[in-house]
């Protein structure tokens, strides 16, 4: 046997009794899976809760839409109710009062020589033993006597005359604590002061009342027009001198220029910029991936022409479009609807081109190829073995029109082509809080910038998460 070649050993006849199991008593199985099978999106799940600032990002986000559906609806402010004895109140948050933050304090720059005489006659009853205490109270509040008010004074000189300063710091939601005040109220609430006898007298027993409106009397002289249920007293307001009433309520982002709570304002607004950055990335990505997805899949002739339309489409200035669409549509269609139409019109060429990239990408596949000649449809071979791998990119891709489009709207406020007046939103909060004055009202801006800044991150942190959890190349990896 060792002296033959190896031809000679090949061609070597064996029976089959000249073999036997070396393990005939012993057979090897593989071991059996214990482990509970994860489907796709239980891996994307587990995949995407081990990335800590996309999680923290999804945390914010949820924590902003639930402020901003609920905020407005628990807050004791109506957003739209203009109230100017309380124009431009600084921010003040309770909690933070302490710290020296956002507590309601503004600073004045005020004569010496004013100071230490009485701010307002008016507001000063005269019968008052105690008179003296309502001399300038919104100005030696934070003084504990005159002694001190002339270390705390500088000079100044105007046209070679030297004049005497104070910078006065007081609490600005406290000066409302005035001996009197000036109040419209609508009849019923006039009756309900009148009930609980808040309402001022004079000397003579006379209530001081003054109606400031006509309109009532206009229903009284003419009753058939009255709206049913309704008497000429249900249109009359009165102006009204309350004796000293409570502090004024805390805002804890201050108020605009026509006194209305930023804070219930801000997340309404913010509901209404939420809402077109989901309506344009609905309909971008619908829109998009159909759009994408044909050019890509089917290439070519179909390819080139789409592309052609769309590159025209894409040449074309933004603000062109926005111009058009309100010139043509503005007071026929809702102003959501409106600016977010604008915003479409453009925004899925974009993604158009991504989705169509993705389809290069993955159509020469060997499983698309085999997919094909098994008889797959091209409906099949897009929706089901195409996009799937390409989801990542185009949820990510999705995610970030949201803060786009919120910031977009921002921008074309300031041009005043976004939503009108009367409709709340992000960008017409920046609009209004630049012509109040950024440098005098910081607050009116900087809140809603942060709000705008806050999504802008969170929105991109969420996207990139979303992105490698739905990644199906990544299924299964471990860190």
């Amino acid at each position: 046997m060792e002296n033959l070649n190896n031809k000679e050993a090949m061609e070597m006849e064996f029976a089959p009794d000249a073999f036997e199991f070396t393990q005939l008593d012993e057979r090897i199985f593989d071991k059996k899976f214990e482990t509970k099978a994860i489907g796709y999106f239980g891996d994307a799940i587990r995949r995407f809760v081990r990335n800590k600032s996309s999680v923290v990002a999804f945390a914010i986000l949820v924590l902003i839409i639930l402020f901003s559906i609920f905020a407005p609806i628990f807050s004791k402010y109506d957003p739209y109710y203009i109230d100017v004895n309380i124009s431009l109140y600084p921010p003040k948050i309770p909690g933070l009062a302490k710290l020296g933050i956002f507590d309601g304090t503004r600073k004045y720059k005020v004569e010496a020589k004013y100071i230490t005489t009485i701010s307002d006659p008016r507001l000063v009853d005269m019968k008052d033993e105690e008179y003296s205490k309502y001399f300038f109270i919104e100005y030696i509040r934070n003084f504990d006597s005159l002694e001190e008010i002339e270390e705390a004074k500088y000079e100044e000189t105007f046209n070679g005359e030297v004049f005497y300063f104070v910078d006065i710091k007081y609490d600005i939601y406290a000066r409302s604590a005035a001996p009197r005040w000036l109040k419209d109220v609508t009849h019923a609430e006039y009756l309900e002061l009148k009930e609980e006898e808040r309402i001022v007298v004079n000397e003579n027993g006379e209530e001081m009342i003054v109606a400031n409106t006509f309109l009532g009397d206009y229903y009284e002289r003419n009753p058939q027009q009255l709206p049913p249920g309704k008497t000429p007293q249900d249109f009359y307001t009165y102006r009204v001198y309350v004796k000293g009433f409570e502090e004024t309520p805390p805002h804890y982002f201050g108020t605009d220029i026509s006194g209305r709570d930023l804070w219930t304002r801000l997340w309404m607004g913010t509901r209404t910029s939420l809402l077109i950055g989901l309506f344009v990335a609905v309909i971008t990505i619908t829109v998009g991936v159909i759009w994408g997805s044909i050019s890509g899949y089917y290439g070519g002739n179909v390819d080139l022409i789409m592309e052609r339309f769309t590159e025209v489409l894409g040449g074309i200035p933004w603000i062109v479009i926005m111009i058009l669409v309100k010139m043509f549509l503005s007071g026929k269609v809702p102003s959501l609807i409106l600016v977010g139409l604008s915003l479409v019109l453009t925004s899925w060429i974009g993604t158009a081109s991504m989705v169509r990239s993705q389809m290069y990408r993955y159509k020469g596949r060997e499983y698309v190829l085999a997919s094909r000649t098994f008889g797959a449809s091209d409906f099949r071979l897009i929706f089901k073995h195409i996009l799937p791998n390409a989801l990542g990119t185009i949820v990510t891709g999705t995610i970030l029109i949201i803060p786009s489009a919120i910031f977009f709207e921002s921008s074309v406020a300031y041009l005043g082509l976004g939503f009108d007046s009367s409709t709340l939103s992000i960008g017409n909060l920046l609009d209004a809080g630049r012509a109040s004055g950024i440098v005098q009202h910081p607050y009116l801006t900087i809140f809603p910038s942060v709000i705008i800044s806050i999504l802008i991150i969170s929105f991109n942190l969420f996207g990139n998460g979303l992105r490698d959890a739905l990644n199906p190349s990544l299924r299964g990896a471990e860190e």
